[in-house]
């Protein structure tokens, strides 16, 4: 799959004082991701020498494709049936998720909305556990799947990111906004 990574800090104002936006390709592997980015020639030579003063990862983002790389199943995360939802013309059933090793840290706690009709995660959003003694490093996201043929799975589309008063300032900056955006998936 393609991938474009775009994201801008902003005042607290609202007003965008800076952003990015990176390309590249991924894959989902037994292990995990792997993402290469794409660098333009006009930062290439700064990348190579470990200059790129970008202080968010690209990966970080492609990750929030899926709320558990190890999984959702019952095993690892509680569900708690919170209703039924229409999203565009899919009827879903929603869900509450929480981990249920309390010491698991960096494993999705959200909401997931399931199609009824296939059962396929179609949507989640949420964040991941951290250690209550310290500020959490993780966003809040939301990240949607799309169905473009009947016969086919329901792929990663987009994962959007917004925080308003982060706990900790990325360079002195309190608010973002990101967006991810997936495409050129390989299904045969």
């Amino acid at each position: 799959f393609l991938f474009e990574v775009y994201l801008e800090r902003q005042n607290d104002l609202g007003d965008v004082v800076s952003d990015f936006q990176k390309f590249g390709r991924g894959s989902l592997t037994l292990n995990g991701f792997v993402v290469s980015e794409f660098v333009p020639q006009s930062r290439l030579s700064a990348f190579k020498k470990g200059n790129d003063k970008s202080p968010f990862s690209a990966a970080g983002f492609v990750q929030l494709m899926v709320p558990d790389t190890a999984g959702i199943d019952p095993a690892r995360y509680l569900w708690e049936y919170k209703g039924r939802e229409l999203l565009g013309d899919v009827r879903c059933w929603m869900f509450d998720l929480t981990p249920k090793e309390k010491t698991s840290y960096g494993s999705f706690i959200g909401r997931i909305y399931v199609s009824q009709s296939d059962l396929a995660v179609v949507r989640f959003d949420g964040t991941y556990t951290h250690d209550p003694k310290r500020i959490s490093p993780y966003l809040h996201f939301v990240s949607s799947r799309l169905k473009t043929d009947p016969r086919s799975p329901w792929l990663p589309a987009s994962v959007y990111v917004e925080e308003r008063d982060l706990k900790r300032p990325i360079e002195r900056t309190k608010r973002l906004r990101a967006r991810v955006t997936f495409w050129g998936y390989q299904t045969s």
